[in-house]
């Protein structure tokens, strides 16, 4: 926090000779507060009561203690500048004080007044910068303590200079006992630092950004999981003088990831078996393969199929994956006979409740545990099948203990019921009835199935007056998706979609409604305040999480319509209707959710009306760019602009971006809509340039349909061919979504850009996916901090901790920053403090057509608008 300094600076003057001090008071009371003291003993009470002294002038010559003795004895926490006044036999004392840095300046006896006046006042100055700079200094450090993720910097010799709160907590540490030290000295365990100081000497030595690194430390007690990313620190000269760490505990992230994956790879499991199910007819060969799918997809250790004919007979063996284990054939027979398990009773009783062994190191010791953990097994669970008389066991060995958690045994037991499904309908024609009713892909029910269990629903429904929620679910930007993983990787996002729907609620239905869009069919529902907590907390959970197709990470956002019946239709093709209104004005909207009102279909008929005009408006002409200004902190020069589109409606008037860019986003018309902004700023900004007017670099909009678009390079090529002069004087912004789809494919893009002189910033950062694993590597220049951030950073610990990480990040890695939205002096002024390099937003001006620009460019704005220099 800032400190509010007094108007006039104290002075404490020194001397033996009465005479003197009020001479030297006289000299300096009209600038001064001056405080005197007559010995040094008596100046030295004056210091412990006055600790907001900036200056200290004392002779050198005075009884019992001297003045370059008085100053040594000064407390540390006296941080005011020094003035020593001395004749020349005192010149030894003097050169002694100042080789010792205690001494600011010296004045000769006799003095000169105005030289006298000089010194103090450059040494009140000099006590108000070292203020300011430890002010500085200490709110940096409190805002490095603040930031929740570990932060610490290491010199060349990899010995920590600097340590944050979060990162010593982690160990647990004093800082000051991890100061100077290097890893290894820190942990007191060489071996274990060896080898990440060596990856550390080789980024030092020009190597790569380390990104991202997870590895486990031991902390707390305990052994805990890291993830961490370090980066080169350098001079404004570009010498490498240390480097930079940031460091997340993500032991519980880790755990609930290995959790949440090995749930993924049983839910692929059964997406597999669904489709085994419709090739395969001879039961032998099923269950072949469905205990293949479960050890190879579910990462287990072995698998077996027994069939058991009786209760009392013995169990033969059908299929073993990976291979053949003979003690699990000889456990299932050592557990028949183990009373306690009751395991007739139970894993081949009609009920079909598994037998699990949590694990083998602590189960009642048997001959046969002793074998299997031999082999690698700590965990068993056993399952029972049953179709037509005849009881198969599926039993399953996992490498680690407690495998078989609550949350697996239903899933395994959810996927093997299909599977006595399937075995009851080979060879029958029920088995093409089931496939009639269900999507072939990932399994859940089809549009159809989904109508007849509405049906029945409305039917119960409509005699206990309970309401009904019907769900669609539509996946966003799923063309974009397909077009680019291709139709496998998207069909893998199709199946891990459906998985996720399914563990939402075990209550609801949920089927395939058509294509992208799945339905949530929700019984029982109280209210629409339930139906909100169901999208809000347990959709955006299941979906906050990205999608991996072969090692891609991919983030899929949803929007839902959602109908209540009885309200909204009391027949299944009504309430079907009305969801599908809710959906398309939810994606019209850019709406998480929306439930139906009556209003929508007329809104619909609105939106066909809206699309039609922009179709029209693209040919003729009707869109207009406004620009608002960049300005650089440090200078208050506008220092470049952005290009807005606004859409000038002949019969509406300016319509704002947001009513009309979703639709143009949806329909494609984006592409050509881009173009015509690109060459329009172009033609602006050369424009300007021939007039005289210094005209600084445009930032135009890139979307990621734009970008995604096949003739994007051609087209932008064309651009610059027309208006050669420096990259046509246009600069890019993008969001970071378009590295989601297709990285590759659009660091390229942007490559080529960049070729062409022009600059490339990551717009409304920190909202999306950013990831420092490839944040390094991208073609960019500069970053941008979104409006909702700044909004709060003032008022906010965490958005402050935000915004000051993301600046700290930007220049790690030689990018500039630049925070739009900004509205206040005090956010502007926080702002210059964490120096950010540039802002934009209403402090500065609102947007403003082409013509209102020219006087605007040439306007430097004083402190009244921005914190002065």
């Amino acid at each position: 926090m800032l400190s509010i300094r007094p108007k006039r600076d104290v002075v404490l003057v020194v001397d033996d000779e009465p005479q003197v001090l009020v001479a030297l008071e006289d000299i300096l009371s009209e600038d001064y507060t001056v405080r005197t003291a007559e010995s040094a003993q008596q100046a030295l009470d004056v210091v412990e009561n006055e600790p907001g002294l900036a200056v200290v002038v004392t002779d050198q010559r005075m009884p019992r203690m001297s003045g370059d003795e008085f100053i040594s004895r000064l407390p540390d926490r006296c941080s005011a500048s020094r003035i020593m006044v001395t004749g020349y036999a005192d010149l030894t004392a003097v050169i002694r004080a100042v080789n010792e840095g205690r001494l600011f300046a010296y004045v000769s006896k006799p003095w000169e007044p105005e030289d006298l006046r000089l010194k103090v006042a450059r040494a009140a100055e000099h006590h108000r910068l070292l203020q300011e700079l430890e002010e500085e200094r200490q709110l940096l450090r409190d805002l490095m303590d603040n930031i929740p993720d570990g932060i610490y910097f290491k010199d060349r010799n990899l010995r920590f200079q600097r340590a944050n709160a979060a990162f010593c907590g982690l160990y647990a540490a004093d800082p000051q006992k991890v100061l100077n030290k290097t890893l290894g000295e820190f942990l007191d365990r060489k071996p274990e630092a060896e080898g990440i100081e060596d990856d550390e000497r080789g980024l030092l030595a020009g190597g790569p950004a380390i990104t991202d690194a997870v590895r486990a430390v031991h902390a707390r007690g305990a052994e805990r999981w890291i993830s961490e990313s370090k980066a080169t620190v350098r001079t404004p000269s570009g010498e490498v003088i240390g480097l930079v760490g940031v460091v997340r505990d993500v032991t519980e992230r880790r755990a609930e990831q290995e959790r949440a994956a090995t749930m993924g790879r049983l839910r692929s499991v059964s997406s597999a078996v669904n489709a085994v199910i419709q090739r395969l007819r001879e039961p032998e060969a099923l269950l072949d393969e469905v205990c293949r799918l479960l050890v190879t997809l579910g990462q287990l250790f072995s698998g077996c199929v027994l069939e058991v004919e009786g209760r009392d007979s013995k169990a033969h063996p059908i299929c073993y994956a990976p291979h053949h284990i003979e003690p699990v054939r000889r456990l299932v027979d050592s557990l028949r006979a183990w009373k306690s398990l009751q395991w007739a009773e139970s894993a081949m009783s009609p009920s079909g409740h598994p037998v699990v062994i949590d694990d083998l190191q602590t189960t009642a010791s048997l001959e046969i545990f002793d074998q299997l953990q031999d082999q690698g097994v700590r965990s068993v669970g056993a399952f029972g099948l049953r179709s037509h008389g005849v009881v198969w066991l599926v039993v399953l060995c996992a490498s680690q203990p407690g495998f078989f958690a609550n949350e697996r045994v239903e899933l395994l037991l959810e996927l093997l019921g299909s599977v006595a499904l399937a075995l009851d309908h080979i060879g029958q024609r029920q088995q093409v009835e089931f496939l009639s009713h269900h999507d072939p892909l990932t399994g859940l029910p089809n549009r159809r199935l989904l109508e007849a269990r509405i049906d029945q629903q409305l039917s119960l429904h409509d005699k206990s007056r309970l309401r009904l929620a019907l769900l669609l679910i539509d996946l966003g930007r799923f063309r974009q998706i397909n077009d680019a993983l291709g139709r496998a990787g998207g069909d893998q996002i199709l199946v891990e979609a459906s998985n996720r729907l399914q563990s939402v609620d075990a209550a609801c239905t949920v089927a395939r409604f058509d294509g992208n869009v799945f339905a949530l069919l929700v019984s029982a529902v109280e209210d629409d305040a339930s139906v909100t907590s169901l999208v809000q907390d347990k959709l955006s959970q299941v979906f906050g999480e990205p999608f991996e197709v072969d090692g891609t990470e991919v983030r899929v956002s949803v929007t839902t319509g959602i109908a209540i019946y009885p309200p909204d239709g009391a027949r299944t093709d009504a309430l079907i209707s009305k969801a599908e209104v809710a959906l398309k004005k939810a994606k019209a909207s850019l709406q998480p959710f929306l439930f139906y009102v009556p209003s929508m279909d007329a809104r619909v008929a609105e939106q066909i009306t809206l699309e039609t005009k922009l179709r029209r408006a693209v040919g003729a002409d009707e869109f207009v760019l406004y620009y608002q200004p960049k300005v650089e902190l440090r200078s208050g020069e506008v220092v470049g602009m952005e290009a807005l589109i606004r859409w000038n409606d002949p019969g509406s008037g300016l319509v704002p971006p947001g009513q009309f860019i979703p639709v143009l986003e949806e329909t494609g018309l984006i592409r050509d809509v881009g173009v015509w902004v690109l060459e329009r700023a172009a033609r602006q900004y050369r424009d300007w340039c021939q007039r005289g007017i210094s005209c600084p670099r445009i930032a135009v909009n890139v979307s990621a349909l734009q970008l995604a678009a096949a003739d994007f390079v051609p087209r932008l090529e064309r651009v610059l061919a027309e208006y050669p002069e420096d990259g046509a004087g246009i600069d890019l912004e993008i969001t970071e979504s378009v590295f989601v789809e297709d990285l590759a494919g659009s660091m390229a893009k942007l490559d080529v850009a960049r070729q062409n002189g022009m600059s490339v910033v990551i717009d409304d950062f920190g909202t999306g996916y950013s990831s420092l694993s490839y944040l390094s590597r991208l073609p960019i220049d500069g970053l941008k901090i979104d409006r909702s951030f700044v909004a709060r950073m003032v008022e906010d610990p965490q958005s402050t901790a935000i915004v000051t990480t993301i600046i700290s990040l930007a220049h790690a890695l030689e990018l500039k920053v630049v925070a739009e939205g900004v509205e206040t002096a005090q956010q502007a002024q926080f702002l210059r403090l964490l120096r950010c390099d540039q802002i934009q937003g209403y402090l500065v001006a609102r947007p403003l057509p082409e013509g209102e620009l020219p006087e605007l460019l040439t306007k430097r704005f004083t402190p009244s608008k921005l914190p002065p220099n």
